[in-house]
């Protein structure tokens, strides 16, 4: 069987979008033995500008796939002209479409060229009369009308619309009212495999992730986002505050490393912040999500800015606070998950986030309680998607 994902890689400097990628393949790989099927994977996403066949391994297990890059963030290339449909034959060829949508792309928050190439992306398929299912992901928000529009009429025609948070459900309920194949899960990234890691040094070690999308003020460079605090001052505010608790030790994780786009790269962010507050220890330079987890899982704490760090952090049972830029951290953190320890600079000023960390790190005992009944949640999402996986695949 034929399985084509979109907008899935295992290339792209953030590790987020990889984890995504990774996990729908241990979900799909799982139930290829359940039901005795061979796949075959082709993805088709960025980071890389060439095509290629490789393979992963995940579970002690190689997965061999091809690669089509699409849009690649480090170069200008459209795979999607006329005249440069690679891909075309690995799409006609595919028995079933699985749009991963970089986990939150399907959106205009990121601006209208991302929002074009998720929807033609889709169009495309729908043209080729292939089935498409959309994995869980965050759909929205669609601040442009004709966005939206493009976005309703699009999604109307998906075999399946599965998504990750209430907020997204309730949209797609709200706009897509005679559509019956929508269902809720949650981020396929708390499906990833790790190695726990254990630090074993004698401090209570705590993790702060760096968004530098965030620290450069989005992609326009001018509050992109419209947070209610200066984020570079807010870290900094909030290592100074770290940094007076006994006994702790500071670790600066990147979850997106990409020197190649440097709005982008936390790496380089952590790196100045480093030579900044030398008693803090510079995570290192991932080369996978799975070993990003692994060393997320060995932390006592975890503050992040990039949603897919902190969902890391609580599927291997850390104590996290996500600090929100869109509402797919609180769509997912607090109603899909019923976790509330969410800080929003959308919403509060730096005085109260910082006051909001304070307080959380003074009660991780509740956290912890918190981050136990958050994952039973998880645990049964994560079965019932794969229940969901087998009835799709039997039909």
């Amino acid at each position: 069987m034929k399985i084509c994902l979109f907008w899935a890689t295992v290339y792209s400097g953030n590790m987020g979008v990889n984890a995504l990628t990774y996990s729908a393949l241990v979900y799909l790989d799982e139930l290829s033995q359940m039901i005795n099927q061979n796949f075959e994977y082709t993805l088709i996403g960025t980071g890389k500008n060439q095509i290629i066949k490789d393979k992963i391994e995940l579970n002690c297990r190689e997965l061999d796939f091809n690669f089509y890059p699409i849009y690649g963030y480090n170069n200008r290339t459209a795979l999607l002209k006329p005249k440069s449909l690679s891909f075309y034959q690995a799409v006609k060829e595919a028995d079933l479409i699985i749009d991963l949508g970089e986990g939150d792309s399907f959106t205009d928050i990121y601006g209208n060229d991302r929002f074009k190439k998720l929807f033609i992306t889709k169009l495309y398929c729908l043209l080729l009369r292939k089935k498409v299912v959309l994995f869980p992901q965050t759909i929205g928000p669609f601040n442009q009308k004709w966005n939206r529009l493009l976005a309703n009429f699009i999604m109307a025609k998906m075999k399946a619309i599965y998504v990750r948070d209430d907020l997204s459900y309730d949209y797609c309920r709200q706009n897509l009212p005679h559509y019956n194949s929508l269902k809720k899960y949650t981020d396929l990234a708390f499906n990833l495999p790790f190695d726990k890691v254990d630090f074993d040094n004698g401090n209570i070690n705590i993790g702060l992730n760096i968004s530098a999308l965030l620290w450069n003020g989005g992609y326009n460079k001018n509050n992109q986002f419209a947070l209610q605090v200066n984020y570079p001052k807010m870290i900094t505010n909030i290592l100074d505050l770290l940094n007076q608790k006994n006994n702790c030790l500071i670790h600066l994780v990147s979850h997106v490393i990409s020197p190649s786009f440097p709005i982008e790269n936390d790496y380089e962010v952590c790196k100045k912040l480093q030579l900044m507050f030398p008693q803090t220890r510079l995570a290192p330079s991932f080369s996978s999500p799975v070993k990003a987890k692994s060393y997320i899982s060995g932390l006592d704490f975890f503050i992040g800015s990039r949603m897919h760090s902190c969902i890391a952090a609580l599927s291997a049972g850390v104590p996290v606070i996500p600090i929100a830029y869109s509402r797919k951290f609180t769509g997912l953190f607090n109603h899909t998950l019923d976790y509330p320890y969410v800080a929003d600079p959308t919403v509060d000023n730096e005085e109260d986030v910082i006051q909001f960390i304070d307080n959380q790190l003074n009660n991780i005992d509740q956290l912890k309680e918190r981050v136990k009944i958050s994952t039973i949640i998880i645990e049964r999402y994560n079965q019932e998607f794969f229940n969901e996986l087998k009835v799709l695949f039997t039909k």
